[in-house]
């Protein structure tokens, strides 16, 4: 129950061990402590929810947690792998967004997608 990790890396960006939570247990030792779970969802749910709201987007944007995109001043892509930012291309195309647009490319999304965002609350 306690141990398993993967390795993750990120060209020149990260490369470390990350650990793997199950995440009942988790929920159950946190009850013992007088902990209960106010919300859990999937990174990728949150993140989209959350960018709709330019604070957030804006914000996202100076930590460089996105990628302009069309790429800025000469700029290059993370990916120059064919269709990885075609939904990037569609939703411009279909929101008439205002560019450059923040985003990842398809391979990266993926990867956010075994991610979860908790949050529990000490109860009184």
């Amino acid at each position: 129950m306690f141990g398993c990790q993967y390795h993750f890396s990120l060209e020149d960006v990260v490369d470390v061990p990350e650990f793997l939570v199950y995440f009942p247990l988790l929920e159950h030792m946190a009850k013992r402590y007088n902990m209960r779970l106010v919300l859990k969802q999937r990174f990728s749910e949150f993140s989209e929810e959350k960018v709709k709201k330019e604070h957030h987007r804006s914000l996202m944007m100076k930590m460089m947690a996105l990628e302009p995109f069309p790429c800025e001043d000469g700029g290059r892509p993370a990916t120059d792998t064919k269709g990885e930012y075609i939904h990037a291309k569609e939703h411009c195309g279909s929101t008439g967004v205002k560019l450059p647009l923040g985003t990842l490319s398809r391979s990266e999304w993926e990867a956010t997608s075994i991610y979860l965002v908790f949050v529990f609350q000490k109860m009184s």
